[in-house]
């Protein structure tokens, strides 16, 4: 016979026939049957969240969980389903209760794995076509190792090795799974440089000179070390050598970059002689407007300067006619490209002068044919030569003027003749001058 809640009354009635009530509410609350078994899984590995049911009754008002020490219900206290992480292994216990407090429990019994550590280390350096190699360190008994490299490319060994082709940002993750079927993954990133390009070069290399190295590296290197030949090392991005004697030497360059990446490049250099010419006339003086004639022994090329003064900058033996002291240099060339440098100082005076010859023969022997006007210091001339009858039969404002004793080409007649001359000379001061010259055939 079955039970509904509902009201229950009790009524009184007296002698003389009055009635009284009373009522109460009465709920009538199912008992609960044992409880069916835990369904869920009963080994895996810890970290993951795992499923527990247990089929519900209707007499169940609440159900209550708990689990082994470390894991934590998720969601669902409560009720017959819950998602719970499990730590360790041990016992899943349910608790159902209804309005009567009538208590029913039932355990599921479960084995927790611990999932793998996984760990590696690698070295510090990674640069484009470089091995690189990484080595596991994860503890326990592990069975499968998988390396991803982040390029593509993966490997399944204990440990690994890569060159990778490009630069760049890479990650590269160690998957590992233990005896026990439990699997995790370590990511680690790296970056991969290009790798500095080492390349230099210097200027000069001849005997006794000190020869500069420059740096023309590529991508960005931070550290610079130079090696000449053992002899010497230097650090730094450029550098200088002088080198003890003749002959063959191997330069090194060796470039790292910020990430530690390294490059490396010999060249030899041949040392040659240095020239040793000799440079004429030494210090000197002269009168202002004189010319010098410079000249230096041996070399294929030559650079004067200044250019000041000079009918050529370029040549073995140029010639100058400077107005003010100069000091001229040279830079000699020989046939290994090796220079020289010298200098010759030249002083300016004023010791101004002019001759005038009184007589000449212009008879074709080749002696005092010509009458000229020489001296020292002399800019312009203008001279004017007269017969006995005061008739010009010449003049000329070349300062090197060549008169032959004749006039429009037809020779004059022995004689005497008067000449009037205006030299200036190079200070810009004048003279007035009058002679006389004899004419012999």
């Amino acid at each position: 016979m079955g039970f509904n809640s509902g009201q229950v009354c009790i009524y009184s009635v007296n002698e003389c026939g009055s009635s009284q009530s009373s009522c109460l509410y009465v709920n009538i609350t199912d008992t609960i049957g044992p409880l069916d078994d835990i369904i869920g899984a009963t080994a895996f590995c810890s970290g993951v969240n795992q499923s527990f049911y247990i089929t519900p009754q209707a007499a169940i008002s609440n159900y209550t969980w708990s689990l082994p020490s470390g894991s934590n219900i998720v969601s669902g206290q409560g009720t017959n389903t819950i998602i719970a992480n499990m730590a360790n292994s041990g016992s899943v216990q349910v608790t159902a209760t209804n309005d009567c407090d009538t208590v029913f429990s039932t355990i599921h019994n479960v084995s927790v794995y611990s999932i793998p550590n996984p760990s590696f280390t690698t070295s510090n350096i990674f640069c484009i076509g470089d091995t690189i190699f990484f080595t596991n360190t994860t503890p326990g008994s592990i069975v499968i190792n998988e390396w991803l490299f982040g390029d593509g490319s993966s490997a399944y060994t204990q440990d690994a090795d890569h060159v990778y082709s490009n630069a760049g940002n890479y990650t590269v993750s160690l998957i590992v799974l233990n005896d026990n079927g439990c699997r995790d993954t370590l990511n680690q990133s790296i970056t991969v440089s290009f790798g500095p390009v080492a390349n230099f070069n210097y200027e000069n290399h001849c005997h006794k000179d000190t020869i500069f190295f420059y740096d023309q590296s590529t991508n960005g290197p931070i550290i610079w070390s130079w090696n000449f030949d053992n002899l010497s090392n230097a650090s730094g991005q450029n550098s200088y050598y002088i080198f003890p004697a003749l002959g063959s030497y191997d330069i090194s360059l060796s470039v790292t970059d910020v990430y530690g990446c390294i490059d490396n490049k010999t060249s030899t250099i041949n040392i040659n002689e240095s020239p040793s010419y000799t440079i004429s006339p030494m210090d000197t003086s002269i009168v202002m407007g004189e010319f010098i004639s410079f000249n230096v022994s041996s070399g294929i090329e030559h650079i004067w300067s200044p250019s000041y003064a000079l009918d050529d900058s370029s040549i073995i033996n140029p010639t100058a006619q400077p107005l003010i002291n100069t000091t001229y240099y040279v830079i000699s060339m020989n046939e290994d490209s090796c220079l020289q440098t010298d200098t010759i100082n030249v002083e300016i005076t004023d010791g101004f002068t002019n001759f005038i010859a009184t007589a000449f023969t212009p008879n074709g022997d080749g002696k005092n044919d010509y009458f000229t006007l020489r001296g020292l210091g002399i800019k312009d001339i203008d001279i004017k030569i007269f017969n006995r009858w005061g008739e010009s039969v010449f003049e000329s404002s070349d300062l090197h003027f060549q008169w032959d004793g004749t006039n429009g080409g037809s020779k004059l007649a022995v004689g005497t003749y008067a000449y009037m001359v205006i030299i200036k000379y190079y200070d810009n001061t004048e003279i007035n001058k009058k002679g006389s010259i004899n004419l012999f055939r």
